[in-house]
């Protein structure tokens, strides 16, 4: 194939699936991100920037292997950037990580429901967990095609309830360290450089395993590379207008669990009905994915043992996620893994380097 020619329609829904995997984990409910980088102020801006670049970097390196090397099962990524042992701890801890995070996500969908809708937490958590779990039975292609369209929407709405927090509001932005106080408690680090690095260390590796199957699917180096960058700033973007938002209502969203619905309750019923279903939609998207990359590192796509996996998992998870406190869960589980996931950069960037040796013995030798 004409490696100039790219094909945008793929690269947009490659992108798509990333970010509609991430959003339900990274601002749907406004909680992570409060926590992250909206608790620190305005300092927490310059975490994010510096997070975004890391994460770019990384997102880029694994977009990039999915075209040059050929995995058996997306896993393998870990031990191609870290080697056997390494690797072999990063697949496995991964992997408990994944499903740890998609039962915040259940539980998260119980929350929101429970919320705005006025739902028992139970049943709100039952009904998505159902959808995760059918769109996993559907495989791969399917979980692209519903996530890559869902994504760019959701990146629509979430830079449109920062825009319209931002100038319906202008003077709130003044005030913002005065009454940072009220969330400063939420911190998950005590440094906000850490605290974003980590943030985007934890969507980097918990993306691995997806980033290396659907990128494959792209048709050259070049797509794979464009789709990392605009996955990623997309992403980021988006998480930097919700950051925004909730400093502009941060008197409001204080001690809330779904920050986001307190937000766009501000503006009228029928835009918080609206970000209500957005926000149970990525709960929903990033479930699934995470679903399906638990289930992937037992079982191939789309196989009898699989499926067995996919409704065995789904409802472990639907247990879990009714009983445990979704903003307890986020504050328990994601500040480590969002460390070990900051390290594995270390193995990038070695990785890469000793590459770049390879390649140049190896032109010496052919010349």
């Amino acid at each position: 194939m004409n490696n100039s020619s790219i094909n945008i329609k793929l690269i947009i829904i490659t992108a798509g699936t990333l970010c509609s995997y991430l959003i339900g984990a990274g601002f749907s409910t406004g909680q992570e991100l409060l926590q992250f980088y909206s608790s620190y102020g305005l300092s927490g801006y310059i975490g994010l920037a510096l997070g975004a670049l890391f994460f770019l970097y990384c997102a880029n390196a694994v977009y990039t292997a999915s075209k040059t090397e050929t995995f058996n099962n997306p896993y393998e990524g870990y031990h191609y950037f870290a080697g056997k042992v390494i690797g072999t701890f990063y697949e496995w801890y991964n992997t408990i990580i994944f499903y740890a995070i998609y039962v915040i996500m259940v539980a998260g969908a119980g929350a929101a429901t429970e919320q705005y809708f006025g739902v028992n937490p139970t049943f709100g958590g039952i009904a998505v967990a159902i959808l995760m779990m059918v769109t996993v039975l559907m495989g791969l292609d399917k979980l692209m095609n519903i996530l890559g369209f869902i994504g760019p929407v959701m990146i629509i709405f979430a830079i449109s309830i920062g825009l319209v927090s931002i100038f319906s509001n202008v003077g709130a932005i003044a005030h913002i360290q005065e009454h940072v106080h009220l969330i400063e408690d939420s911190q998950p680090y005590s440094h906000f450089i850490t605290s974003g690095i980590a943030y985007m260390g934890l969507c980097f590796i918990m993306s691995v395993p997806l980033m290396i199957a659907t990128g494959s699917k792209l048709s050259s180096i070049k797509e794979a590379k464009i789709a990392s960058v605009v996955g990623v700033l997309a992403y980021c973007a988006a998480a930097a207008m919700i950051v925004a938002a909730e400093h502009i209502y941060i008197q409001q969203v204080a001690g809330f669990q779904v920050p986001t619905l307190k937000i766009a309750e501000q503006f009228s019923p029928i835009f918080g009905m609206a970000f209500a279903v957005i926000i149970v939609i990525g709960l929903y998207t990033t479930g699934a994915g995470l679903l399906w990359s638990s289930v992937r590192k037992f079982a191939k796509d789309r196989t009898r043992k699989s499926y067995a996996i996919t409704v065995v998992l789904s409802v472990i998870g639907v247990f879990f996620g009714g009983v445990l406190p979704f903003n307890e869960l986020i504050g328990l589980i994601l500040p480590p893994a969002g460390f070990v996931g900051a390290v594995f950069a270390i193995f990038i960037v070695y990785k890469q380097f000793f590459s770049k040796e390879v390649v140049n013995e190896q032109n010496v030798e052919t010349t």
